[in-house]
């Protein structure tokens, strides 16, 4: 065996490894989900036939595994095919190509772990939000002989407010609600518009009396 035979193998059994399988799986699944997502009905026909999903899983899967045998061939054509000249710099080029590729996936992990995680803080923080709002607004909102009106209007109002008060700091700031990473204050917060607006949007026939006008009667 010559050098050059030995250097051959050494590469190969060196080779780059990419994720380009992994990423390819993972961009197939998310497109057929959100081409099946363009049908109506089909959150119930996926609860009804989970191997609809199962089967895009395995077209994903599928695909992956073909473009990482593609590349595999690729860099095995690059070092071993007859004539072939410059083969080191087609390493050097595949190499790169597989290290930008692990580099992607890290990324791609990064943003399915973080994204889910963040929501998960901010539907928490939401959660409180609302409960201390319910809380407050069923002892400010509760008039003589309408205790249980004034419950019932409590939650969508809060749920209302909520939803503005999330428009407002975005996602990201509210998963670090009540944290010491961002002070109270850090926040922007409910204006006397934003009260009028939720009320008005319980209510459509006017906004309720207020505690003082109740306590004056």
């Amino acid at each position: 065996m010559n050098a050059t035979r030995k250097q051959k193998l050494t590469a190969w059994l060196k080779r780059p490894r990419g994720s380009f399988g992994i990423i390819a799986a993972v961009i197939s699944f998310v497109v057929l989900v959100s081409i099946a997502t363009g049908f109506e009905g089909i959150a119930a026909l996926l609860a009804a036939k989970p191997w609809i999903l199962l089967g895009f899983v395995a077209i994903s899967l599928a695909i992956g595994v073909v473009v990482q045998h593609r590349f595999t061939m690729l860099v095995g054509q690059s070092i071993f095919s007859p004539g072939a000249s410059g083969w080191r710099q087609k390493m050097e080029r595949l190499t790169t190509w597989a290290k930008e590729s692990n580099v992607a996936l890290c990324l791609l992990i990064a943003v399915g772990v973080g994204y889910p995680t963040t929501l998960y803080f901010a539907a928490r923080s939401v959660r409180t939000i609302i409960a201390a709002c319910e809380v407050n607004l069923s002892d400010k909102l509760e008039l003589p002989g309408e205790g249980e009106r004034s419950i019932s209007i409590a939650s969508p109002l809060c749920v209302c407010l909520s939803e503005l008060f999330l428009d407002r700091n975005g996602v990201v700031r509210l998963a670090l609600f009540n944290t010491s990473v961002l002070a109270v204050t850090d926040f922007q917060g409910i204006t006397e518009e934003d009260e009028q607006q939720c009320l008005n949007r319980v209510i459509p026939t006017g906004p309720l009396p207020t505690p003082q006008t109740s306590s004056s009667q």
